[in-house]
């Protein structure tokens, strides 16, 4: 895992499954 980044594939995988661990703050790093 990168420094507080996350791959772009990575999450939007884990949208799709509807993974609620998914960190605030990293997704605060992908939606700019």
């Amino acid at each position: 895992m990168q420094d507080g980044r996350i791959n772009y594939d990575e999450f939007a995988a884990m949208m799709r499954k509807g993974n609620p661990e998914t960190n605030p703050k990293k997704r605060r790093d992908v939606f700019y």
